[in-house]
């Protein structure tokens, strides 16, 4: 089972309902309706814990 926290993101999986990747930054819509960005070294790695969460991804 993936873990619940990704290492440097302040949110938890079940915080989150909706992501799109551009260019260099994750933006990411929270159940509570707040849009947030997240930058990361990690780009592979953090995709695909969201992915492993079920988390939608918008194109």
């Amino acid at each position: 089972m993936p873990t619940n926290k990704f290492p440097g993101f302040e949110y938890t999986a079940e915080e989150l309902s909706a992501y799109k990747y551009h260019v260099d930054v994750f933006v990411i819509l929270l159940k509570i309706g707040k849009i947030i960005t997240h930058k990361t070294t990690e780009v592979n790695e953090f995709a695909t814990w969201l992915d492993a969460h079920g988390i939608r991804k918008i194109d």
